[in-house]
């Protein structure tokens, strides 16, 4: 085997893990740029998805810059989808749509990735009315929406406090959608139910919960970190935890944390601990967050002795 192709071979290996810091991915990045004869676009892309995908966005930003002023490969319709989506990230959904306008200038199809990446960097930005209107706007362009575009706008309803819209949209879903029937996920039911607690819709936020289960659609983790989150300011949270273990959807320490914060808040301090010592027993670790609510928990009820302890 050459060098060439034992370099290829590893560097498909690699690309296929997530690297673990940016410094292995530069330098993985510079030894392919120094090669006599490059690889092909797909390696370049490969190493950029896995540099998004650890959020340094402006760093793949900066290298597709690189990859394009020097001349190394031409760009296609994926690279320039990575591009799109570090922009919107960044909170500049306006350079976005210029690389729309690129993407058509050099002739590539635009497709519905690109769109939901448009509409997503909308809703990042809060802008949830222009989201809406190119969510409109891609049934009369001959797009399909998927179930990604529905709860990108779903999320977005519910963040800017319009959980009411998210809730008609999933009915639309319901119905008929374009020329397809979408099925609402548990990720759709999550955001909904999250922006029903944070508008203090309980009774609608739980009767979400029952129609879940009624239609099969299976509750995560998430979905009860949601509620007991929310309840613990109606004194609801340990049912919701109850009842996750119950349906055998397995606590996280997120899920412990959330608790054991609300019964810091109410100095329930013999229940905190309790749950904390019940962590272990779940194979869960304690983390920072769940050491910092109990010493906070304790010092607010006046118990420093158990801190001390909790410190050694």
């Amino acid at each position: 085997m050459s060098s060439r192709t034992g370099f290829m071979k590893s560097l498909r290996n690699q690309s296929r893990i997530d690297f673990t810091n940016l410094d292995d991915a530069l330098k993985l990045f510079d030894e392919i740029s120094q090669m006599r004869h490059l690889p092909s676009i797909v390696h370049f892309t490969r190493l950029l998805m896995a540099i998004v995908r650890m959020k340094h966005y402006t760093t793949a930003i900066s290298l597709l810059n690189q990859i394009e002023s020097s001349g190394m490969v031409v760009p296609n319709e994926y690279t320039l989808g990575i591009l799109m989506n570090c922009y919107c990230h960044l909170n500049r959904v306006d350079l976005g749509f210029s690389v729309l306008g690129r993407t058509l200038k050099l002739g590539y199809e635009v497709d519905c990735v690109m769109l939901n990446t448009l509409i997503r960097g909308f809703c990042i930005e809060d802008k949830i009315g222009q989201a809406v209107n190119l969510f409109n706007d891609m049934g009369t362009k001959g797009f399909q929406p998927n179930t990604f575009t529905c709860g990108t706008i779903i999320n977005g309803f519910c963040k800017t406090g319009n959980a009411r819209a998210a809730i008609e949209l999933v009915k639309k879903m319901e119905e008929k959608l374009g020329n397809e029937w979408i099925s609402p996920t548990v990720v759709i039911y999550n955001s909904l139910i999250h922006g029903l607690c944070n508008s203090s819709q309980w009774k609608e936020a739980t009767r979400l919960l029952n129609e879940m289960v009624n239609r099969n659609i299976k509750p995560d983790v998430q979905t009860f970190n949601i509620l007991v989150d929310a309840l613990c300011k109606i004194h609801h949270a340990k049912k919701i935890f109850d009842l996750m273990v119950t349906r055998g959807c397995a606590p996280n320490i997120r899920s412990y944390n959330i608790l054991i914060n609300g019964y810091c808040k109410k100095r329930k301090m013999t229940e905190a601990i309790r749950l904390f010592h019940e962590t272990s027993h779940m194979g869960l670790v304690p983390n920072t967050v769940t050491y910092t609510t109990l010493i906070g928990g304790f010092c607010h009820a006046g118990k420093p002795l158990p801190v001390q302890q909790l410190l050694n």
